[in-house]
């Protein structure tokens, strides 16, 4: 699937492509769904961290933080964030 993809990208460390199918992953009917969104915003922010951009990244969690409804990625996203934000 596309999800897939989009990891097999990031773990082979070609970030701009796994940003790009990420971002395509959002087009699709599903990122309807929250759980989706959620992973697909996670992917958006790891891939952007990793590819140096932090503030991409952080932004990408913003959107985790103001429409996720998944409590416990919410307290991980925080965190997370708080950790990226230092590095800038």
């Amino acid at each position: 699937t596309a999800c897939f993809l989009a990891y097999l990208y990031s773990q082979c460390e070609r970030y701009e492509d796994a940003i790009a199918m990420a971002k395509q992953l959002l087009t699709f009917d599903k990122a309807e769904e929250s759980d989706f969104r959620d992973e697909v915003y996670c992917m958006l922010a790891d891939a952007n961290y990793f590819n140096g951009d932090i503030t991409e990244a952080i932004a990408w969690q913003d959107n985790i933080l103001k429409e996720s409804k998944n409590k416990e990625l919410i307290i991980h996203t925080k965190r997370v964030q708080n950790q990226w934000k230092s590095e800038q």
